[in-house]
């Protein structure tokens, strides 16, 4: 993975999007690198927002950081839209 993520450089994104973000590492990871994204986590497991939001305020990116459940194609759609 980080072979990958040191791929994409410095490419500003609008938005980082991560179906299963889990814990949010990757979004947090994703949010120091890309400082102007919003961080939008979709994570069925509600139990685990706590821990991203932990994570995600450790890292200084709390403020971006928008998780949501589950994710639809309706969701994708929407947010392509969006950005």
């Amino acid at each position: 993975m980080h072979r990958i993520i040191q791929g994409w450089g410095d490419t500003p994104y609008d938005a980082i999007i991560n179906i299963g973000a889990a814990e949010g590492y990757y979004l947090a990871g994703l949010g120091v690198r890309h400082p102007t994204a919003v961080l939008i986590g979709f994570e069925t497991n509600q139990d685990m927002w706590a821990d991203a939001r932990r994570l995600a305020d450790l890292n200084g990116v709390l403020e971006r950081l928008d998780l949501r459940g589950t994710c639809t194609p309706d969701d994708m759609i929407e947010l392509c839209g969006e950005y």
